[in-house]
Order: structure tokens, then sequence, then C-alpha cells
């Protein structure tokens, strides 16, 4: 198995997250984004999520994608769509179920959690080096 390290980035001072530069396409790769995007490695989510924006500029269609409810860590909830899409991350490329939301922040589009991308990678956090 490969291994990458990857430092975390500092939005602001004080601050530091796991965020890696990733891509994304549709499911066939008929559309995929030209340019890498950042995502939030978070180990606190149970799925991936994608914002609607970028499922918007891909061309993926909505209306016939599964909705489910999901609660925040405040106890927010939101609902999101399932679509499969191909995610291109640490040198590979593999079909991943997102759940496409409106209510992720502009600076996080893109989220990785549990199913869909802790399951395909060995995950480790080293805050004190401020790498995974």
């Amino acid at each position: 198995m490969s291994s990458f390290t990857y430092p975390y980035f500092q939005p602001q001072r004080g601050v530091y997250l796991p965020w890696i530069m990733v891509r994304l396409g549709t499911r066939g790769a008929e559309r995929q984004l030209s340019k890498p995007v950042v995502a939030l490695v978070d180990s606190g989510a149970e799925v991936c999520f994608c914002s609607r924006e970028i499922a918007d500029y891909l061309g993926i269609e909505l209306s016939k994608a599964q909705a489910q409810v999901f609660t925040t860590a405040n106890d927010g909830r939101f609902t999101a769509y399932r679509v499969e899409m191909k995610l291109y991350v640490c040198r590979r490329a593999y079909r991943c179920q997102f759940y496409i939301s409106e209510h992720l922040p502009k600076q996080l589009p893109i989220i990785l959690g549990q199913r869909g991308f802790f399951d395909h990678h060995k995950v480790e956090f080293n805050f004190r080096k401020k790498e995974m």
C-alpha cells in the first residue's frame, strides 16, 4: 500500500485542519472537476458529503436521488441526496457514495467521512507534527 503525508492547513491563526486536495467526477467519469478542490478529512463524519454547487457543475441530476436527513453535532438537521461519484485522491480513483447538500460551508465543499474514505485508506492523524 502506498503511503502519503499531507500537512494540516491553517485557515486562521491557531486553527489547524486535516485538509487534502481531491478531484471529483461523475460516476462514469464523463465529467470531472478540472482542478483539485479542498476536502476536509473528518473521522467524525459517517459518510462523504459534497456541495450542491459542485454537483450542479458536474451535471449530476438529483431528482431521482435518495434523500436522507442528517443530524449535525449541534443537533441541527439537513437533507442530503445520495449519488455515486468518482473520487480521485492519493493517486487513486474509485467510485464513492456522496451525499449532496446545500448546507456545507463554502470553504469546505467536500467532507470525506468513514464510509467512502476511511474504509478505503489507512489514515493517521499527527497533530503534534500537524500532518496526516
